[in-house]
């Protein structure tokens, strides 16, 4: 269409008010000719919709006319229509659920700084593979490469904080430049600071979570400098940590603390010399431009010579996987499609479902159809209503799914250990998503009966047929599936140990945590 077309058909609907009184002006006075012997003058009808034709703007009003009848049908079945949208918010609802899940934990990134630059390092040989470092290989690996424009290591633990040695708290020992390079903000003070805090010799400081803050200090604005007492040994309150800060693990750490000072925090630890012991999760910005698999091949030169250096640090031709840290987890295209897959079944039942329902609906509406094709309606213009109706009853039983989804992923979610960000939100992922669900249902539902509501009678037999199949294969496939699963849990649950267990208990005393 050409910009003059596209200006003059903006220029009809913008003055279209207009234009329908000068076009009634004007029969009018092609009526009066008429009376006064002028030729027939025709249908006043046909001429508005031949008027309406070369304004380019037919459409609209054909689309006006579906949603006014279509919404007078739906209001009018009211049974017919409560029923269609609540078989639509559970088909759909589980459908968005699920997605809501996935873009929480795998698709949308954490609230970090430049997330995407992030990654995660895995040691890898011939002797197999682990996920932590020692921190002397760590420390290496960081002042040892080109490709890196950071490096981070976190080390999670319990510890005693002040005299309660009963409830132990959750903290990480990090390196000191590990908050700020996520770009957390300080609600209260300072967070750690590599200049200062990195130091063997440095004040031991500790930064504390939002929530410990609240909990435990009453929310106290002078806690900054306070001394309190963590195993036993005094630390010193650099700052707060802002509420929304998760860091890369998703795991609600309540404290953190230089990882230089953990052999302070647990007297005797050799953390920081021994080449044999790892405890560290190793993450790193990579510098900009570059690839994982640059990363990886940039750190084998220092792989090999850690290994010179210590042969008890490295594994014979051992290398660094790189993976992006970015987002909670990390989910490959295939695993990403065989969640969906199954998803996707569930609303293919409850498309199928409604279908049916409409199909046989369509019966009654028989004698309504074939009124319209014998007054001159095209079987386009019906299909045409028919669809709307179905896109209508889409449109309702997805906004009734968003609300089932919510309340379904806070089911799922109350009582869990789950990171704070993967509350449900309706994101632009999330909305596209609903709107994308919203048009394959009204197709998988709704194109179906309409093509063959405007058929003979006799052709619809096959059609419902297919319908049913459908829907009890999906549903025969879901159960199989479900079963499957539900044998395997129970076999894992109740699978022999060897041993007796039944009458044996296990104690943890933490002597760590309690100056041993």
């Amino acid at each position: 269409m050409s910009p003059g077309e596209i200006w003059r058909r903006v220029h009809f609907l913008l003055n279209r008010s207009r234009l329908e009184r000068d076009l009634d002006d004007e029969m009018a006075a092609h009526r009066a000719m008429k009376q006064n012997g002028e030729p027939r003058f025709g249908s006043s009808l046909k001429l508005r919709e031949d008027s309406r034709d070369v304004w380019g703007w037919r459409w609209w009003d054909h689309l006006v006319q579906d949603v006014t009848f279509g919404s007078r049908m739906l209001r009018k079945s009211t049974a017919f229509t409560l029923t269609a949208i609540a078989i639509l918010a559970l088909g759909v609802g589980m459908n968005i659920a699920a997605f809501q899940i996935l873009n929480s934990l795998a698709l949308s990134p954490l609230p970090v700084s430049d997330p995407d630059s992030l990654v995660r390092f895995n040691r890898r040989g011939l002797r197999g593979s682990s996920t932590s470092f020692a921190y002397p290989a760590l420390d290496f690996y960081a002042t040892h490469n080109t490709v890196l424009a950071s490096s981070m290591g976190l080390m999670r633990t319990l510890v005693a904080m002040e005299s309660d040695k009963s409830r132990a708290v959750p903290a990480q020992f990090v390196t000191a430049n590990y908050l700020s390079e996520l770009g957390a903000v300080p609600a209260l003070g300072r967070l750690l600071d590599g200049a200062r805090d990195d130091a063997p010799d440095a004040e031991p400081v500790v930064v504390l979570a939002s929530s410990l803050w609240l909990s435990r200090f009453g929310a106290d604005p002078n806690i900054v400098g306070r001394t309190i007492r963590i195993n036993g040994r005094p630390f010193t309150v650099a700052g707060v940590a802002p509420a929304s800060f998760v860091g890369l693990t998703g795991r609600s750490a309540q404290a953190w603390i230089p990882i230089t000072k953990q052999p302070y925090a647990f007297p005797g630890s050799d953390v920081l010399t021994n080449y044999t012991d790892n405890p560290v999760a190793f993450f790193a910005r990579m510098k900009p431009g570059l690839s994982l698999t640059a990363v990886e091949d940039g750190l084998r030169p220092a792989a090999s010579a850690l290994r010179q250096r210590s042969p008890d640090a490295a594994w014979e031709n051992e290398w660094l996987e790189a993976r992006p840290a970015g987002r909670f987890i990390t989910m490959d295209a295939d695993g990403i499609a065989v969640a969906g897959a199954f998803t996707l079944m569930v609303l293919i039942a409850a498309c199928a479902n409604l279908a049916t329902l409409i199909l046989a609906r369509g019966f009654s509406r028989e004698r309504e159809i074939a009124v319209r094709l014998s007054v001159g309606a095209t079987r386009r213009r019906l299909v045409r209503q028919l669809l709307t109706e179905s896109v209508m009853l889409a449109s309702l039983g997805t906004v009734a799914a968003l609300g089932v989804s919510f309340v379904a992923v806070r089911l799922v979610l109350t009582g869990s250990a789950a990171p704070s960000f993967m509350q449900p939100k309706l994101d632009v992922r999330v909305t596209l998503f609903a709107f994308a669900m919203t048009a394959l249902a009204s197709v998988l539902f709704g194109l179906m009966p309409a093509l063959q509501a405007v058929k003979p009678r006799n052709t619809r037999g096959r059609t419902r047929g297919v319908l049913v199949a459908s829907q009890v294969a999906a549903g025969c496939t879901l159960l199989v599936v479900s079963a499957l699963l539900t044998r395997a849990l129970e076999r894992v649950t109740h699978a022999p140990l060897g041993f007796e267990y039944e009458h044996h208990v296990t104690l943890d005393p933490d002597l760590n945590a309690s100056g041993f």
